[in-house]
């Protein structure tokens, strides 16, 4: 995005386009720099060292005899990111832990209804099966 208004003050001529580069990068904090076709460093602010001990993401445009570029200083996030990937651990350690539940709580409810089953037949047929025996027995 700052490359961005930089380019914008250039089109404007806000700043100059064809002229003072060097004062503008020796001045200029931003991390950003001129080559020429080949790649040739021309100019370059003197942020760009600092930046470059840093994770950087390096951006480059064509611009007429040459190319432009800019960094922009990713520390922030890749601290982010990293951050994240702790967070969906968690949720996917969670998530299973859940799941285990959820099926323990199905194999409770399971049990519930086979021994209440057991139950309800126990009560109508052993009370049957008692009768049936006192008539075996006279």
């Amino acid at each position: 995005m700052m490359a961005g208004v930089w380019l914008s003050m250039i089109t404007i001529g806000f700043i100059p386009s064809n002229e003072g580069y060097e004062a503008l990068f020796k001045a200029s904090n931003l991390g950003a720099g001129i080559t020429d076709k080949d790649g040739q460093e021309i100019y370059r602010s003197k942020n760009v060292e600092a930046i470059k001990q840093r994770k950087i993401r390096l951006h480059r445009k064509q611009v007429h005899g040459g190319y432009v570029y800019w960094q922009d200083d990713i520390t922030e996030l890749n601290e982010i990111c990293r951050k994240l990937e702790e967070i969906r651990v968690e949720l996917e350690e969670e998530a299973s832990i859940i799941r285990l539940e959820n099926r323990i709580k199905e194999e409770k409810a399971g049990l519930k209804q086979r021994t209440r089953c057991m139950t309800e037949l126990q009560h109508r047929f052993g009370h049957s099966q008692r009768k049936s025996a006192v008539y075996v027995m006279k």
